[in-house]
């Protein structure tokens, strides 16, 4: 006997499930974050380290594409290498 209730232990698990619009998806470890938190809860990246502006054509989005690989290996090569 835990000498807890079944609904209460629903209702608590309940209220820490992040619906569809409350969450944002780490681009490093695809954790589920809270919209609120700047940060990944469980490897520290950055909301906004691989966002891409809207483009608004076909130059800008192969500058975003560009960019964003940059982003990615600088990203990789710190992780394996430890450099900051």
């Amino acid at each position: 006997m835990c000498g807890g209730s079944k609904l209460r232990s629903l209702t608590i698990t309940d209220e820490m499930t992040l619906r569809k619009g409350e969450f944002w998806s780490c681009a490093q470890c695809t954790l589920k974050n809270p919209i609120s938190s700047p940060v990944c809860m469980a490897c520290k990246t950055n909301k906004n380290v691989l966002d891409v502006p809207k483009p608004a054509g076909k130059l800008i989005i192969k500058r975003n594409i560009k960019e964003l690989m940059i982003k990615i290996f600088i990203l990789n090569f710190v992780k394996r290498w430890g450099v900051t």
